[in-house]
C-alpha cells in the first residue's frame, strides 16, 4: 500500500488545510489494506482539498461542480481531468446520499482519483 501513495506529493506552498486533508488521504490509503471502507473516505478527503484549492485559485466560493467547470474553462486543468474529477464528485455525492456503499471504490481506484486532484 505504501507504493500506492508514493506519488501523492504536494508542493511546499500548499495550505495547511490541503496538506492535512491529503496527509489523511495518504494514511487512509495505507490503512485501507486492513479496512477496505477507508478507500471511500480517501476520495472524500481529497475532494475537500481539491475544492479548497480551486476556490483559492479561482477566488470564488462555489460548489465543487462549478469550481471544476471554471478551472477547466480557465485552463487550470485539462478537459479530460475535469471529466474524471466530476465523476469523482458524483461518486462522493452518491456516497454522502447513501446511494452507493464503500464497495463502489477500491484502494487503487481511490489512489488514482486522489492523485488526479490538481492540488499543486
Amino acid at each position: 500500500m505504501h507504493a500506492l501513495v508514493a506519488d501523492l506529493v504536494l508542493p511546499d506552498d500548499a495550505s495547511m488545510y490541503v496538506m492535512s486533508a491529503m496527509e489523511t488521504s495518504r494514511e487512509l490509503i495505507r490503512h485501507s489494506y486492513y479496512r477496505y471502507e477507508f478507500a471511500t473516505v480517501v476520495v472524500t478527503h481529497s475532494l475537500f482539498a481539491l475544492e479548497h484549492v480551486l476556490a483559492e485559485r479561482l477566488a470564488v466560493n462555489k460548489p465543487l461542480q462549478d469550481l471544476i467547470e471554471r478551472a477547466a474553462d480557465a485552463g487550470l486543468i485539462a478537459a479530460e481531468l475535469a471529466a474524471e474529477l466530476d465523476r469523482s464528485r458524483l461518486l462522493r455525492d452518491k456516497l454522502m446520499q447513501g446511494a452507493v456503499i464503500s464497495a463502489a471504490l477500491s484502494p487503487a481506484g481511490a489512489t488514482e482519483r486522489s492523485s488526479n486532484s490538481p492540488v499543486a
